[in-house]
């Protein structure tokens, strides 16, 4: 008989975790097991997961990057009915389905106010024993809560309780979880690295890079102040010749369309070609002679195996420093370089992408473990089997 893997999964804002839990879910369903995604974000990713079974909750987002409130897919707020509705949703899943595992994406590491729909469900499972309860989790936490002793205290207990596993994926001798939740001792016997989850790649083929730079970020505020950032440093860089690829997410503002159709016609310089994002993005960097983008956990992924020079734009603040940590030991292993918050500058960023071109990613070996997705799979194979 097929295991069957019910998968959790809640975004909020971007749809960087549905790109990882897809990438986890395909090497399940190529292993052999049944899989069911539970969806709790707007329903955007259905198309990422297939040879899965789609469940869609009620959908919950944030209205901006503040992350200070819920609200429903039409912008209302978050009642106790609509929590209720989400939570018969689920628990009509599982009993539909008979999960041997249930795995859920960062909770409670992450999406704490989502305890309301999930602490009675975890609590059933464990109290039915039939099903193994597992955390999926990435390589960094946001800095401004797990650093909270109350919060870190919170945490342990959840997991004591109602999980089975942690699944950390990421690399322990790149970035260990202790360094960004401080209680990971208390929880050790439970913490499995998997190794980082990237994309598939073919790095038998050889390909010679092209004179050209990929530009690539998502569909917010931030995203577009660095294209527009390096617009005003392309003339100033030694690439300015080059053809420049600008990646634009689903959002994009017409302001940026509008700035990036008039560089096009500066003279001197390279062309401009905008286009939506591409399923063969990984392929597009190992054929580019640059990658330019932000330091997010799939682009790093997608950087990595592509293994083209890059220069990393870390979104970061007082609270988020997820992206800055990543990119600064890439940069101390030599495998890409990224640009200070001082550095922004059209001339200091400039020198920021002469010295990531010069790079040769090719020539080092890789800085961390990669095929998550694959041994997820085996720790899960081996549990079940035990």
């Amino acid at each position: 008989m097929r295991h069957h893997i019910l998968m959790y999964c809640q975004h909020l804002l971007g749809v960087g975790h549905l790109y990882r839990f897809a990438r986890l879910a395909a090497a399940c369903v190529q292993s052999g097991f049944k899989v069911t995604v539970v969806a709790g974000g707007e329903s955007v990713g259905q198309s990422l997961f297939e040879g899965c079974h789609w469940v869609q909750l009620p959908p919950i987002k944030v209205p901006d990057a503040s992350f200070s409130e819920l609200v429903t897919a039409d912008g209302q707020s978050v009642s106790a009915d609509y929590w209720q509705q989400r939570q018969h949703v689920l628990r009509e899943t599982i009993k539909q389905t008979l999960p041997d595992v249930f795995l859920v994406e960062m909770y409670p590491f992450g999406r704490r106010a989502f305890r309301h729909e999930l602490t009675p469900i975890l609590a059933e499972l464990k109290a039915g024993d039939a099903c193994k309860v597992m955390c999926s989790l990435r390589d960094i936490l946001v800095d401004k809560f797990v650093r909270d002793p109350q919060r870190q205290d919170w945490v342990v207990d959840q997991l004591q309780q109602y999980f089975d596993a942690v699944l950390v994926h990421g690399d322990e001798n790149f970035i260990a979880l202790q360094e960004t939740f401080p209680a990971a001792e208390r929880v050790s016997s439970q913490l499995y690295y998997t190794g980082y989850v990237g994309p598939e790649h073919d790095s038998q083929v050889s390909v010679a890079p092209q004179r050209q730079v990929v530009v690539s970020a998502g569909s917010g505020a931030v995203a577009e102040q660095m294209m527009m950032d390096l617009l005003a440093a392309r003339p100033y860089s030694s690439v300015a010749s080059w053809s420049w690829r600008f990646l634009l997410g689903p959002r994009s503002s017409h302001r940026l369309q509008q700035a990036l159709a008039e560089a096009d016609k500066e003279a001197g310089l390279g062309d401009i070609q905008v286009e939506g994002l591409r399923d063969d993005f990984v392929s597009l960097l190992a054929a580019s002679g640059l990658s330019i983008s932000q330091a997010g956990y799939n682009t790093v992924m997608d950087v990595l195996v592509a293994q083209c020079p890059a220069l990393l734009l870390p979104f970061s603040n007082a609270d988020e420093t997820e992206q800055l940590l990543r990119a600064q030991r890439l940069a101390a292993a030599g495998y890409c370089h990224y640009a200070q918050p001082e550095q922004l500058s059209p001339q200091g960023l400039a020198q920021c992408i002469d010295n990531a071109v010069s790079l040769n990613p090719k020539s080092l070996p890789s800085p961390i473990k990669l095929g998550g997705q694959w041994q997820t799979v085996n720790f899960i194979k081996r549990w079940l089997n035990e």
